[in-house]
């Protein structure tokens, strides 16, 4: 995606020679900050339950509307991923390989193949998932009671000392490139 950014705003940049073409380093630190992101909610998607997730995002005494449709949205992914599946193994049966260079040779097929029935089993997983939020009686106002109480334990702590020294090391790098690219045009 990087590249391909790279290469639209050259293109923009060929037919409207006013936009500037922006230097590629300082395109990479947003799809690397993007990068960070999808892989902790991925590894929270498929490695959480919901239960939990509605606990832990419920602690943060977080109003309703804001912590079920994060959770809504985190669950989503494993049933989206597995929809995906579902759609490319079907199409294999039928005989189609849906490989990119397929796609950019048949885009109107690739849609109809792989687009159009995504679309209806994501609409349907969602309705499913609001409807099982709906039946587990989330959002009545009535408080959630864990099975079992939330404990802090030292493994927690390990894993907050880490993540602290992660985001503490990603602040030095980020201050450093930030130096380095802010003194060139200053």
């Amino acid at each position: 995606m990087w590249l391909l950014s790279i290469g639209i705003m050259r293109l923009m940049h060929a037919a409207v020679p006013m936009v500037p073409v922006t230097e590629p380093l300082k395109m990479l630190v947003p799809f690397l900050r993007t990068l960070v992101m999808v892989n902790v909610i991925l590894a929270l998607a498929l490695s959480s339950r919901v239960q939990t997730l509605l606990t832990a995002l419920k602690s943060f005494r977080l109003p309703v509307w804001l912590y079920l449709p994060s959770a809504v949205m985190i669950r989503f992914i494993p049933s989206f991923i597995k929809d995906v599946r579902q759609i490319h193994d079907t199409m294999l049966i039928r005989g189609y390989s849906l490989n990119p260079v397929f796609i950019l040779r048949h885009p109107l097929i690739g849609v109809r193949l792989m687009a159009a029935p995504l679309i209806f089993r994501a609409l349907r997983s969602s309705d499913e998932l609001g409807i099982a939020a709906e039946l587990k009686g989330v959002g009545y106002g009535v408080p959630m009671k864990n099975f079992r109480p939330s404990v802090f334990t030292c493994v927690d702590g390990l894993a907050m000392i880490c993540t602290l020294a992660v985001i503490f090391a990603a602040c030095l790098i980020q201050i450093q490139l930030g130096v380095e690219i802010l003194g060139d045009h200053i």
